[in-house]
């Protein structure tokens, strides 16, 4: 079980993966580059993602108890999460298309 930093993340982006790149992602981990990055340039990919994602998980504090990610805390937080996320999404469309570009599922 990830701790409540890792699985903010991973809540958050499993949520909002699918509306950023334009299409179903099945399998999360059949997510990949079109090129081969460095380490450095897949940094620089993700970057824009992340700085728009991580501000936002803070709403998802409610899904935790004593450290562990609870089936009641996310079937809570994860609506206005996802809520909140949508809310931006057109404000943030050239981002999302801009790195929808440069991955596959």
């Amino acid at each position: 079980m990830l701790g409540p930093k890792g699985g903010e993340f991973e809540v958050a982006t499993d949520r909002v993966l699918e509306s950023i790149i334009g299409k179903p992602i099945p399998n999360k981990f059949d997510l990949q580059f079109k090129e081969n990055y460095t380490p450095a340039q897949a940094t620089a990919v993700w970057e824009p993602i992340l700085d728009i994602i991580l501000p936002l998980t803070g709403t998802l504090n409610g899904a935790f108890s004593k450290g562990r990610v609870t089936l009641e805390g996310t079937q809570s937080v994860v609506p206005t999460f996802v809520g909140i996320f949508a809310s931006i999404a057109n404000v943030q469309k050239e981002a999302f298309e801009n790195f929808a570009k440069l991955v596959r599922v």
